[in-house]
């Protein structure tokens, strides 16, 4: 027999031999023990979460007409702390500082943020809302006065790691006197212990 002949020889002993597939077990087999699914690590309950973003805003009416802002786009940045008391609830403090034309404005809130994990995938939709304060930005004295604020926003973290990952979102922030809301685009990086 020659080369060929013994290597064709070899190859379907060993397909026979090696034979994969779904294990067949019948009707008499009773300790069929099947694993345990393992845990999603990626989005935990008790998790704290810190986010450093930066920031492009813009007024919600002509530029002219703004009292907050006086620009078409403010660019700036902030950062949060959030507790998740479940893998989809957490509580949080954000502080923002814009370059708005006049000055600088800034605000600091308290959150509420409900995620969305999607199974034990990378990606997480959440959504949130916040109330605090927001000061500066205009040119007239009467209205650099702290002003509550509201914020309402979407948006989508990826986590690239166990402890670390990446964010995009939109808010629109509420303040207390006219001419003064702004829209938000963020994007930024966030770590989970």
């Amino acid at each position: 027999m020659g080369k060929l002949g013994l290597g064709v020889v070899i190859l379907f002993a060993s397909a026979v031999l090696c034979r994969g597939g779904t294990a067949a077990y019948s009707a008499d087999d009773k300790d069929v023990i099947e694993g345990a699914p393992t845990p999603c690590w990626r989005y935990r309950p008790g998790e704290w979460e810190f986010g450093l973003w930066g920031a492009a805003a813009s007024p919600s009416n002509e530029i002219h007409d703004d009292r907050y802002l006086h620009r078409a786009t403010a660019w700036g940045g902030g950062l949060d702390l959030k507790y998740f008391f479940t893998k989809s609830i957490g509580l949080g403090l954000e502080g923002l500082a814009l370059d708005a034309k006049d000055n600088v404005a800034g605000g600091g809130l308290a959150t509420f943020t409900y995620r969305y994990p999607i199974g034990c995938s990378r990606f997480s939709p959440y959504a949130w809302g916040g109330l605090g304060v927001m000061a500066g930005g205009s040119r007239a004295s009467d209205d650099n006065e702290a002003k509550l604020a509201g914020q309402a926003g979407v948006g989508l973290q990826f986590r690239f790691a166990a402890h670390a990952g990446v964010m995009a979102d939109y808010v629109w922030n509420f303040l207390e006197s006219r001419d003064n809301d702004c829209g938000m685009v963020r994007f930024g990086v966030t770590f989970a212990y």
